[in-house]
């Protein structure tokens, strides 16, 4: 059995030192997938306790222990979804920075073309002007470090339909790099 299964059926039975466990393990990628959809760290906060309390309320209803990770990362979704439903995004300027250089320095590169080069603003433009499922599953891949498996899960879609809209975005952002690469050059 694996480790987070032996938790969710030790926690299930009234053992509350194995759902501290489960925070323990899970609350980094939770808050990270919290700030990613808010872009404020005390709000990601508020919705990562948010999301706890909901799993342990809910806890019996998961089926497959083995399943808590995506099941868990589906309530921070929904929660995050909910709370930019509830109250407009105004990210300021200190906080857009930050998630700029965190969507940089956790980027993969979008070609294997070792002679393509963009700096960090054109990668970040490039996302930015993206549509917001796009940027998602990109945040989702690339920067949570989220499978395909657990994404089209928590997103309802197919695995290869995971990997056709990932390939899509990567072309995506891939052109508009070339067109600021190509706009430059011709500068």
């Amino acid at each position: 059995m694996d480790p987070t299964s032996d938790l969710v059926r030790r926690c299930i039975a009234g053992d509350s030192s194995a759902f501290e466990r489960l925070v323990r393990e899970y609350m980094n990628t939770v808050l990270g997938l919290a700030y990613n959809y808010v872009g404020n760290f005390s709000t990601a906060e508020d919705i990562a306790q948010e999301t706890f309390v909901q799993a342990f309320q809910s806890l019996e209803s998961l089926r497959d222990g083995a399943r808590f990770k995506v099941w868990l990362l589906k309530i921070a979704r929904n929660k995050s979804i909910d709370a930019i439903r509830r109250s407009p995004r105004w990210i300021s300027l200190d906080q857009m920075r930050e998630v700029e250089r965190e969507v940089s320095m956790q980027s993969v590169p979008v070609t294997a073309d070792p002679g393509f080069e963009f700096c960090e603003e054109d990668l970040i433009a490039a996302l930015w002007s993206l549509r917001e499922d796009y940027r998602e599953i990109f945040v989702m891949k690339h920067i949570n470090n989220l499978s395909y498996k657990e994404i089209s899960l928590i997103l309802g879609m197919t695995v290869s339909a995971v990997g056709e809209k990932l390939y899509r975005v990567r072309s995506m952002i891939r052109e508009k790099l070339e067109g600021i690469k190509l706009r430059s050059d011709l500068s």
